[in-house]
């Protein structure tokens, strides 16, 4: 800024001159729009991704679809009798296309959490009645391995709010994960607790466990603890990620504890629903 400097009778003397460094500020202004310019990017680009997967999902799920249909109509003999080898095929055949199914559901899934598109129909849920619906599922898949599936008892005060479905959908999850990672003949204990303001329901196994430094990576997306070209652990490495989103949407939270060579516990624990007094 110059200002005119001048005698008592107006005359000119001289200028006085401020000077203020705005770098900073200016700097400052600049970093504030850029960063609001890729916020916008990147808002933009989630909402494409978004819909993109949303088509994707869509295209997919209908020759998914239409192939599970007619494994159904050839298991029922409608083209005729099927020999046993036959049944082999179509069992295989069902099971490469249940595999996909669930790929695209999870990408999808992530994506929409991702997005903050997912609505949750939160009311109060007895984690006992979560068990006795989630459990019956996996249950012939651990008979299979010869896993000994252990339901402790879940107590009346083990009552939260959430949403239903989404906590069938964690609990399944863990659930499936313990079977996966659990050797034939190991055992999986499924129990209950609450506290004050939460309550929780534990997945414990007797899987080969999961080292330090590897217990919180695991819920990154894509991570699947030593996946290999080899490995026979099949997915995207999004089950426990979208989890975890889930149970914190809802204000909880799924945790672990693991010990390698002796096993792993997965907890979720979700804002308890005290009784009235």
């Amino acid at each position: 800024m110059i200002t005119a400097v001048r005698e008592r009778d107006g005359s000119l003397i001289g200028f006085a001159k401020v000077t203020r460094d705005l770098t900073e500020r200016r700097a400052a202004q600049e970093k504030a729009i850029a960063d609001a310019r890729r916020i916008a990017q990147a808002e933009a680009a989630n909402t494409t991704k978004s819909e993109f997967l949303a088509a994707m999902s869509h295209e997919l799920r209908t020759p998914l679809n239409a192939i599970g249909g007619y494994v159904d109509l050839l298991s029922l003999g409608i083209g005729g009798p099927t020999t046993p080898a036959q049944t082999e095929y179509l069992g295989r055949i069902r099971k490469g296309q249940q595999h996909l199914l669930g790929i695209i559901t999870d990408l999808l899934n992530f994506s929409r959490i991702e997005a903050g598109h997912l609505n949750y129909e939160v009311a109060p849920v007895f984690l006992r009645s979560v068990v006795e619906s989630v459990a019956p599922m996996i249950e012939p898949t651990a008979a299979t391995k010869k896993i000994e599936l252990k339901r402790h008892s879940l107590a009346d005060e083990c009552v939260v709010l959430g949403d239903r479905a989404r906590i069938d959908q964690i609990v399944l999850n863990i659930l499936s994960n313990a079977i996966k990672y659990t050797a034939a003949g190991g055992t999986i204990d499924i129990k209950g607790a609450f506290s004050a303001k939460t309550a929780s329901i534990s997945v414990t196994d007797t899987g080969r466990g999961i080292p330090r430094e590897k217990l919180e990576s695991i819920f990154e997306p894509f991570v699947q603890l030593g996946r290999s070209l080899s490995s026979a652990h099949e997915g995207m490495g999004l089950g426990l990620a979208i989890s975890r989103d889930l149970a914190r949407a809802m204000s909880g939270d799924l945790t672990v504890s693991s010990k390698v060579g002796v096993g792993s516990t997965f907890t979720l624990t979700l804002p308890r629903v005290l009784p009235p007094e």
